[in-house]
This record gives C-alpha cells, structure tokens and sequence, in this order.
C-alpha cells in the first residue's frame, strides 16, 4: 500500500499531519471515529444550574389540614426576573403565607424562594395541566390583594381573571387539638394594572361594563355559558377579549 498523507482538521482550529503506511481501511476508519468522538465530546458542555436565592424554611407542626396548594411536592419552571428558567424545581405555595418554597438538592434543604427574583412560575400537576403564577404588580385591593403577591392567572389577556390562593389558621380551644387551615380563593379580575374582586357568577363581570349588560348577555347566550361556575366566568374573560367596544366600557374602581 502507498503511503499517504492525512490532514485533520480539529474544531476548525488546530491541523495535524500524519503520514499513515501499511494500514488497512479498517483500522483507518476507526482512527476516523474516535477523532470525530473526540471532536464532539469537546465541544459539548453541561448546562449551568439556574442558582435560586432565599431564606432557610421550617416546616409548620400542629395543623389540621394542610397549608400548601398541593400537599405532595411538585415539579416548576420558575422565570427569574433577569430571564433565566429554572426547570424542574421541585417545590410547594403556600397559602397561608404566600411564599413558594423549593427544595435544594445540593444542599439537601428546603428554602424559601426571593419573591424579589421571581417573575412567574409554572407548576406541572400531571402531563398536561399546568397552574401559572406571576406577580400582581398592582395596587393592593383591600387586605386580600397586595403588590408582589403571586396569582394564579385563569383566563384572558388585556382583561384578565386571577385567583390569589389563600389560607387561614385557626386556633384551637382544646388543649389536645390542633390548629386548623382553612384554605380560601379569592377572585380578582385585572385591567391595565388595577384588579377588582369578583365572584363566580357572571353577573359580578356584567356590573364592571355599565350600559353593555344586554350585549354581555347575548354573548352568554350564544356561547351557551351557565350563570356561575370558574369555567363560565373564565370563558367568558377570553370572550370579552375579543370585544374591544365592550372593553372600552369598563369600570375598575
């Protein structure tokens, strides 16, 4: 066999020359495959692990019922204010307090997340369902509603339909009993960074939109909603979307 000369280029940067003789095609394309392996192991880097901030968590005692959303941990993608996602968190929301906590695996702990750092986060309950929090950057409505409390976003887009999760502990009278949660939601429709109570009867959506009552009606009607429930009053969010005239109408006090 005739010697010959070999070039390899090695991620476009470094040429190496050799003068190969007497190898069969076998052994040339193994030489081949392990510089092309070598090539693309480095090139490939880990992924950084999106660093979450916040403050060491103890576990409650003594309660009768849960304050949690979800009382089993739960995985989250959690968007951070400067853009990054962290995938996977495992985590749990509290009701009573309003705080995301996340388990850290490095350090075996449990923390609560810097609501400062959070934008919005993602809680995966099954393969497709999804609760989606952000924070209400609003005025505070009340003592239910404050600025930089998360929400669960239900419907909408410019007129949106939120639920802030929330818990009350109740002190026990008996000495042998345990204090108990009592959990709560709280309804809120959001407009242009003001937010209003609302119930689950569509009539609390017709009082915000003065004179357009019939035209609301009629919509209903139409897309055969029933008069309460969390699923006609979101429907009927997304539906008010697509009605700028009747949007112009409302009211948010």
């Amino acid at each position: 066999m005739k010697t010959r000369d070999i070039a390899i280029i090695k991620k476009g940067f470094l040429l190496v020359s050799f003068r190969l003789s007497r190898l069969n095609n076998f052994m040339l394309a193994i030489f081949f495959i392990l510089i092309v392996g070598n090539a693309f192991g480095a090139g490939s880097r880990p992924q950084d692990k999106v660093r979450l901030t916040g403050s060491a968590y103890v576990f409650p005692l003594g309660l009768e019922g849960t304050p949690y959303l979800n009382q089993d941990w739960s995985f989250a993608d959690i968007v951070l204010e400067n853009g990054m996602v962290a995938v996977g968190e495992k985590v749990k929301f509290n009701m009573v307090t309003n705080d995301l906590i996340f388990y850290n695996e490095d350090l075996k702990r449990i923390f609560i997340l810097d609501k400062e750092t959070v934008k919005e986060f993602r809680i995966k309950n099954g393969k497709e369902t999804t609760n989606t929090f952000e924070k209400y950057l609003g005025s505070a409505v009340g003592f239910k509603l404050k600025t930089n409390d998360f929400v669960e976003f239900l419907a909408g887009d410019q007129l949106r339909f939120n639920v802030r999760h929330s818990a009350d502990i109740v002190e026990a009278n008996d000495v042998n009993s345990k204090n108990k949660v009592y959990p709560k939601k709280y309804y809120y429709v959001e407009f242009d960074g003001k937010a209003t109570p609302v119930n689950l009867r569509l009539r609390s959506i017709y009082r915000l939109f003065p004179g357009q009552k019939k035209n609301i009606k009629q919509l209903v009607h139409q897309n055969k909603l029933k008069r309460s429930g969390e699923k006609n009053v979101k429907k009927l969010i997304d539906l008010l979307n697509n009605e700028p005239e009747i949007l112009k109408s409302l009211v948010i006090d």
